[in-house]
C-alpha cells in the first residue's frame, strides 16, 4: 500500500512539474518581441514630447534587452545647428521600475497615450543622445498612432496586458485585482 502511495504522488508531482513547465504564457522575449513589434507598427509621427523639441518623429528601430528588462527606442532629429545634422534619441524603458497597477491611457485628437508610473523612487524611462547623461523620469508616456490603432481589434487591451506581463516577468510591481 505505501509502495502505491508512493508511485501515486511521484506521478501526480511529476505532472504538476510538466504542466508549469509547459505553460503556454508568453516568455520575456516573446513578450518584448510582441510591444516591439505593436509599437512599430502603430507608433505615432508625434513620438514624443521633449522639454527642449517641440516633437521627435516615428522611431527608426526598436530593440530589448532582456538582461537589463529595458526597450529602447531609436529615432532621428534633425538639429537646427545651420549644418542639417542628425542625431538619433534614445528613449528607454525600464520594465523591472514600472508600477502596473497604475496603467492608464489617455487621449488627444490625434494619438492614444500609455501612461505608467514607476514604482516608489524608481526610474521609469530615460531619454537623451548616446553616451549622454540625458533625462530621467519618474513616469512614461508613449503615444500611438490613434487612427490605426483603433483599427485593430481590442489592441489596446492587449497592449495593457502585455506591458504588465513584461512589468511581472521583469520583477516589477503589479497586484492582480481578485474582484
Amino acid at each position: 500500500m505505501k509502495k502505491l502511495l508512493a508511485i501515486t504522488l511521484f506521478a501526480v508531482m511529476s505532472t504538476n512539474i510538466s504542466l508549469a513547465q509547459n505553460s503556454t504564457e508568453p516568455t520575456l522575449s516573446e513578450t518584448l518581441n510582441w510591444i516591439r513589434n505593436k509599437a512599430l507598427s502603430y507608433s505615432s509621427e508625434k513620438y514624443l514630447q521633449l522639454a527642449f523639441y517641440s516633437s521627435i518623429g516615428k522611431p527608426t528601430d526598436i530593440a530589448s534587452n532582456e538582461s537589463q528588462c529595458s526597450m529602447t527606442f531609436f529615432y532621428p532629429e534633425k538639429v537646427s545647428d545651420g549644418h542639417d545634422n542628425w542625431v538619433t534619441y534614445q528613449y528607454t524603458i525600464y520594465f523591472s521600475a514600472l508600477n502596473g497597477n497604475t496603467i492608464t491611457w489617455s487621449q488627444d485628437y490625434a494619438n492614444l497615450y500609455i501612461n505608467i508610473s514607476a514604482k516608489s523612487g524608481g526610474t521609469a524611462s530615460w531619454y537623451g543622445y548616446k553616451n549622454s547623461s540625458g533625462t530621467k523620469n519618474a513616469t512614461l508616456q508613449l503615444p500611438f498612432n490613434k487612427s490605426t490603432f483603433q483599427g485593430e481589434p481590442n489592441l489596446q487591451e492587449r497592449m495593457t496586458k502585455a506591458f504588465k506581463r513584461a512589468i511581472v516577468l521583469c520583477g516589477g510591481q503589479f497586484t492582480e485585482e481578485k474582484f
